[in-house]
């Protein structure tokens, strides 16, 4: 399963760096594959490990804001007041972190980005307008660009039997290796309030995913799920 199967458009991976599913480059693009997802990611992370801190002069910090380990901000960022960022983390321009936001891990935020207020964000690969509700958890996921996600919305990313994530795709079973993993979204896709997904579950581009559903198995490209309700409502005796 190559990269472009899911994401097509650029993926930016700190200031100049690409993932691709082929190399032309290896001073610009990380050779990325989801059925090797454990060397792949480790490949991201040895990257932004190694970005040296910087904060651009028009980025805006606000008062009451941590930030620890190699955080780099790029040009007009906005980090608003209450937040955290710990890890090896970029943030692309003209992207905004609302009040009272966690960034942590190893976590690419693309341009043009929004993190709505006291949202937890882990180990999350992104692409460019990544527009976050409040008061979600998103983690150890990767994310295409163009992508919604709203309010109190949470990716699972831990199994209860300590068994690893496994990835499915095209009927075959993709092991990650990997304690812990999320969700894999395309490109264009967008999710409704309190959605939920389960860990290692993909949702394909240009999808979109109505409020309160449950995501417990993949999601292919270009479908609209939502959940239907049987309301009873009755007279107080």
């Amino acid at each position: 399963m190559i990269f472009k199967d899911i994401i097509s458009n650029p993926f930016k991976i700190g200031k100049n760096k690409f993932i691709t599913n082929f190399v032309l480059d290896n001073t610009k693009e990380i050779n990325f594959n989801f059925e090797n997802l454990k060397e792949s990611l480790k490949l991201v992370n040895n990257f932004l490990e190694s970005q040296k801190s910087y904060i651009h002069k028009t980025c805006v910090i606000e008062k009451n804001v941590e930030m620890e380990g190699n955080i780099y901000l790029d040009e007009g960022v906005k980090v608003l007041s209450g937040s955290k960022l710990s890890g090896n983390i970029y943030i692309g321009k003209n992207s905004t972190i609302y009040n009272n936001v966690l960034v942590r891990g190893n976590t690419s935020i693309g341009d043009n980005s929004i993190i709505g207020f006291s949202t937890d964000i882990k180990n999350v690969l992104a692409s460019n307008n990544f527009l976050v509700g409040p008061i979600c958890f998103i983690s150890d996921s990767i994310i295409g660009t163009n992508c919604f996600f709203g309010g109190c919305c949470r990716t699972g990313n831990y199994r209860f039997d300590n068994q690893s994530p496994n990835l499915k795709y095209r009927n075959k079973i993709i092991p990650t290796q990997l304690d812990k993993f999320g969700l894999i979204v395309g490109d264009n896709s967008k999710f409704g309030m309190s959605v939920i997904s389960m860990p290692g579950r993909i949702v394909g581009s240009n999808c979109i995913v109505g409020s309160q559903v449950q995501i417990v198995k993949n999601i292919p490209s270009n479908k609209k799920v939502f959940l239907k309700q049987n309301l009873e409502i009755t007279e107080i005796e």
